[in-house]
C-alpha cells in the first residue's frame, strides 16, 4: 500500500524486551556469596530484656510511644489501640505477656510487625539493631515460661546474648485466641 512489500516490512520490539535486550540475569557463584547465603540476618529488639528477632520484611515501622487507649476489663498485656496514620492497631506488651518487665529506664517504642491489616504494634526497649548469625548459633529454649515457648522460635546466641525468632502471623493468631478466651 505505501510501496513496502510485507515480507520486507520493519519488526517491532516490545517495550519491556528492548529495554531488557543486553541484560544477562546470571546467578553469581563465588564462594563469598554462598557464604553469605549460610547466614541469616534479622532486625533484633530487646522486649523487657528479652531478645527478639524477625525478619527485615515483617518489621515494617518504628515509632516513639503515640497515646495508647486502654481498653476496659482486657489483660494487663494487651496494652491497647493506638490511631496510627488514620489505622486503628492494637498494642501488645509482649514483657507482660511472657513473664517479664519491660525496662523501665527509657520510654517504650512502639514497633510495628506485619503489614496492612494484620500489622500489630509490640512495646520495645530499645532501637532495634541488625543481627547475623549462622547455624552453629543456634542454642535450646531452656528457662522459658510455657507462654514464651508457644510464641517464641529458634533461639540463637549472638556475642553471648540469646535471642528468639519471632513469628509475627503466628504472634497475632496467638494473641487472638487468647484474647477471645479472656472474652
Amino acid at each position: 500500500m505505501f510501496g513496502v512489500a510485507m515480507d520486507t516490512a520493519p519488526h517491532f520490539t516490545s517495550p519491556t524486551k528492548a529495554l531488557l535486550a543486553g541484560f544477562v540475569f546470571e546467578e553469581p557463584a563465588s564462594a563469598a556469596t554462598q557464604d553469605t547465603l549460610a547466614r541469616n540476618e534479622r532486625l533484633g529488639f530487646r522486649c523487657g530484656g528479652l531478645g527478639l528477632m524477625v525478619r527485615y520484611e515483617e518489621g515494617s515501622e518504628l515509632s516513639e510511644l503515640p497515646a495508647v487507649h486502654r481498653l476496659p476489663n482486657s489483660p494487663a498485656w494487651f496494652s491497647g489501640i493506638v490511631n496510627l496514620h488514620g489505622r486503628l492497631m492494637p498494642v501488645f506488651d509482649l514483657p507482660r505477656l511472657l513473664g517479664t518487665n519491660l525496662s523501665s529506664q527509657t520510654r517504650p517504642f512502639l514497633m510495628i510487625l506485619g503489614h496492612d491489616t494484620s500489622a500489630v504494634g509490640v512495646l520495645i526497649d530499645d532501637l532495634p539493631r541488625r543481627l547475623q548469625w549462622d547455624s552453629q548459633c543456634v542454642v535450646s529454649h531452656d528457662g522459658l515460661s510455657a507462654e514464651a515457648v508457644q510464641v517464641l522460635g529458634r533461639a540463637v546466641e549472638i556475642d553471648g546474648q540469646v535471642w528468639f525468632e519471632l513469628e509475627p502471623a503466628y504472634l497475632r493468631r496467638r494473641l487472638e485466641k487468647l484474647l477471645g478466651a479472656d472474652a
